[in-house]
C-alpha cells in the first residue's frame, strides 16, 4: 500500500507510524531500535573475507621474495665460482691492507711517543706513513669497485660520494684515537696519566678487539 512492508498478510514494518508490529504479539517497538536483519553478519563476513585477502597477499609476497632470495643466492654463488681467482685475490688483497692499518693505527703512535708533546703532539711528517696508507688502501678499494666482476648494480655519482667521503673518517677514526692516547700519555699531570690509561682500556676494547 507504499506505507509499509507486508510478510503473509500482515504489516511488518509502518513507515508512516515509525512502529513495528511484532507477529503475534502486542508489543509496538520503536524503528529506530529496529535491528537491520543480516547487516552485522554480512559486515563481519565481508571484514572476515578482507582479512583472509590480506593473509593470501602477504603469503605470495613472502614466498615470491623467497623465491627471489634463493635466485640471488644461487646467481651470486654462480659468480663467484666464475671468479673464483678474482675473489681470492681481493680477500688477500683487503687482509694485507686491513692488517697494516691495524699495524699502522697502533705501532706509528708508540714509535713516535719519544718525542710526542703534550701541547703540540706529534710532528706532521709522523702522520705521512698513515697518509700513505691511506691513500693507497682507497685506490685500491676504487680499483675493487671498479674492475671486480662479482660486485652486481651501481651507483649514480651523488650515492658513491656519500658512501665514499664519509669512509676517510672512519678509516681516520682509529689511528686518531691512538695518537690522542700517546698525547695525553706525554702530559705530566696525574689527570691526563689516569685518563691516558682509561683510553688505552677503552681503545683495546671498543676499538681493537670489537
Amino acid at each position: 500500500r507504499g506505507q509499509g512492508v507486508f510478510w503473509n498478510g500482515q504489516v511488518v514494518v509502518d513507515f508512516s507510524r515509525q512502529f513495528v508490529e511484532v507477529h503475534q504479539q502486542e508489543l509496538m517497538v520503536p524503528l529506530d531500535m529496529l535491528r537491520l536483519p543480516h547487516s552485522s553478519e554480512q559486515e563481519e563476513e565481508q571484514q572476515q573475507e578482507q582479512r583472509l585477502l590480506q593473509q593470501q597477499q602477504k603469503q605470495e609476497v613472502a614466498v615470491g621474495a623467497a623465491d627471489l632470495d634463493e635466485k640471488f643466492v644461487a646467481a651470486q654463488i654462480q659468480l663467484m665460482e666464475k671468479h673464483r681467482s678474482w675473489a681470492r685475490y681481493r680477500f688477500v688483497l683487503l687482509t694485507g691492507l686491513f692488517g697494516s692499518y691495524v699495524v699502522a693505527s697502533v705501532g706509528i703512535p708508540m714509535m713516535n711517543m719519544r718525542h710526542v708533546s703534550c701541547g703540540q703532539g706529534f710532528f706532521w711528517e709522523d702522520h705521512l706513513p698513515f697518509f700513505g696508507l691511506l691513500c693507497m688502501t682507497k685506490a685500491c678499494e676504487l680499483a675493487i669497485y671498479v674492475f671486480d666482476p662479482t660486485i652486481q648494480g651501481d651507483l649514480n655519482f651523488m650515492q658513491f660520494m656519500m658512501k665514499f667521503l664519509p669512509s676517510f673518517l672512519g678509516y681516520l677514526d682509529g689511528y686518531t684515537d691512538a695518537t690522542s692516547i700517546a698525547i695525553a700519555h706525554s702530559c705530566d699531570t696525574d689527570i691526563a696519566q689516569n685518563l691516558s690509561e682509561s683510553m688505552v682500556f677503552t681503545y683495546l676494547v671498543g676499538v681493537v678487539f670489537l
